[in-house]
């Protein structure tokens, strides 16, 4: 089962490109959208409004973001952009699908609700797994892991149920508590969860190199946004620190400062440029 699941993540690695066009956190009935008209080949408003049962208004804003992007095109009958035909030709081939759009092809209800459901599913399961496995200990608290994948920590939780409680369990739900911190939930990879992350593109890409590793000690994880966090805070507190030395040293010590901190800046930059 485990393999089944790491070549499912394998292909899902490809939804960060798609993720760049559809925002997956923001973007659900976009992302129906796409899949609804890339599927039907070509349609009308009314036709999404009968397929996705969402109301007209809420399909018609979502059209106009789509449309900004380049992903749709048409106004009474609606089509994907050449952009758009390759997002959705992305998602196909992360669903291991062989079909075809065309023309008058009938797509149920449950159809453009479910394949979009499982799209965030995996997507989101794939940033906790390389959360997890970059992180000290393998584990994070939820609050954190939901910062990660932009969701609430109810909806996370919802989204990770399935890899706790089920026969394939990649994850271990901690709770603790105390007077001062309050009750916190965590997440943890199991032995299992630890497998699969090793077979990730993330770790496979990253184990060897020498600038990811200065990052990870850097900011204590692999994730991008959680690295990108990380350093934009080290970046603001010592750019503030910097400017107050600065401020009160004489000039020749506030030159050799200020230059230090611009050398470290671009060579922290220079890090992250090169490893994302």
């Amino acid at each position: 089962m485990s393999g089944d699941l790491v070549e499912l993540l394998n292909s899902v690695s490809m939804l960060r490109e798609v993720d760049a066009a559809v925002d997956f956190a923001r973007g659900w009935l976009q992302l129906r959208i796409l899949l609804s008209v890339g599927y039907l080949g070509r349609c009308s408003v009314d036709r999404l409004v009968e397929v996705l049962g969402e109301r007209r208004k809420a399909i018609l804003d979502s059209l106009r973001k789509m449309r900004a992007k380049g992903l749709i095109e048409g106004e009474g009958e609606l089509s994907l952009t050449e952009e758009g035909r390759r997002v959705y030709g992305t998602l196909l081939s992360v669903l291991g699908s062989s079909r075809r759009a065309s023309a008058g092809t009938t797509l149920s209800r449950a159809a453009a609700q479910d394949i979009p459901r499982d799209v965030l599913r995996f997507s989101y399961l794939y940033d906790v797994l390389v959360a997890l496995g970059t992180s000290k200990g393998y584990e994070l608290p939820l609050s954190t892991l939901a910062s990660v994948t932009r969701l609430s920590p109810t909806t996370l939780e919802d989204y990770l149920k399935p890899y706790v409680e089920d026969e394939l369990r990649l994850l271990k739900r901690v709770v603790r508590g105390g007077r001062l911190t309050g009750r916190r939930v965590f997440y943890r990879l199991t032995d299992e969860g630890l497998k699969v992350y090793h077979k990730l593109p993330d770790y496979v890409k990253y184990r060897g190199s020498l600038v990811a590793m200065v990052l990870r000690s850097l900011t204590r994880s692999g994730h991008p946004r959680i690295v990108l966090k990380r350093v934009a805070l080290a970046l603001a507190i010592g750019s503030a620190i910097t400017s107050a030395l600065v401020a009160v040293l004489a000039p020749p010590t506030s030159l050799v400062v200020a230059l230090t901190w611009i050398l470290t800046v671009s060579l922290i930059a220079l890090l992250v440029e090169v490893t994302y």
